[in-house]
């Protein structure tokens, strides 16, 4: 069953309107690059510059790091002093899963929400 909308359908789910398409646009929106950054650091926003900006990005991730690049990265992970001690919580972390930890994560899905990329909805599990 459909109802008329101004921006899209909605859809009848389980007797409630799905607003999930009213959305579809602004994630849209969100998702686009707007502008890249070239070689000199200055933005590109027009389609003439997507080539050397193509150039730089081709460029850039095709080298190896050089020894300075691994020189600084050694000397920041050897200012390092000391990490920070998680106390208490350590055994459950390490620890193995619960079935009611497991029950708990279940009961706080959303319903109709597939949470993994297997597709099956909380539905299926709870």
């Amino acid at each position: 069953m459909h109802f008329a909308s101004e921006k899209t359908d909605w859809v009848i789910w389980e007797g409630k309107p799905n607003k999930h398409f009213l959305h579809i646009e602004d994630i849209r929106k969100s998702n686009r690059l707007n502008s890249l950054i070239d070689k000199s650091g200055e933005e590109v926003k027009n389609i003439d510059g997507i080539p050397q900006v193509f150039d730089f990005y081709s460029d850039l991730y095709r080298q190896d790091p050089d020894q300075k690049s691994l020189e600084e990265i050694q000397t920041f992970l050897s200012s390092i002093t000391s990490l920070p001690k998680l106390s208490g919580c350590t055994d459950k972390l390490v620890g193995p899963i619960t079935e009611k930890e497991v029950e708990k994560a279940i009961k706080r899905l959303q319903v109709g929400k597939a949470p993994g990329s297997d597709g099956l909805t909380a539905d299926f599990y709870k």
